[in-house]
């Protein structure tokens, strides 16, 4: 039980430093390519919460500039599976 907990800790605190990152990056991705994105920059932060539940149930799409520019910085792959390792979300 202890080690499950422990698992899970881990896992949330990536799950933090990702979402933290990916909200930078998408920010970031806005400005640098608005033609890439429908929302304005106001809707961000409602975006960043959507992609956080989507992530969460496996439904979401990593192929935007946010997403990439997020594993960049993470030192990951631009992948579905480095990114679900990262979080823990694979084994």
């Amino acid at each position: 039980m202890f080690l499950q907990k422990v698992v899970a800790d881990i896992a949330n605190n990536k799950f933090e430093e990702f979402m933290k990152v990916y909200g930078d990056s998408l920010k970031e991705a806005h400005k640098k390519y608005p033609e890439m994105y429908a929302f304005p920059e106001a809707e961000i932060p409602k975006v960043i919460e959507r992609m956080a539940e989507a992530i969460k149930k496996g439904s979401y799409n990593h192929e935007g500039k946010g997403f990439q520019m997020t594993a960049k910085k993470l030192g990951i792959k631009h992948t579905k599976k480095a990114i679900e390792e990262f979080l823990g979300l694979r084994k």
